[in-house]
């Protein structure tokens, strides 16, 4: 068992760690979203709606076939 002196030290590194891992991640879904609202708007020459009658689909499921696939 490691002495808890070294737990403490290595602790906070392995958080600081994990914590740029997710900013990461985030800003690349946010990339992503950016670049399918591009692409959206080129096809369609206008930004999805916030919301569709009946249908009841919102502007994130309009832009499902302008993402990444690998985020799905």
């Amino acid at each position: 068992m490691a002495p808890s002196w070294l737990v403490g030290l290595l602790l906070p590194a392995v958080q600081s760690a994990r914590e740029a891992a997710r900013r990461m991640s985030c800003g690349n879904n946010l990339k992503q979203i950016g670049v399918a609202l591009h692409s959206y708007h080129s096809t369609h020459q206008a930004f999805p709606s916030d919301y569709t009658w009946p249908d009841a689909t919102g502007w994130t499921y309009h832009l499902l076939p302008f993402v990444d696939q690998l985020l799905i």
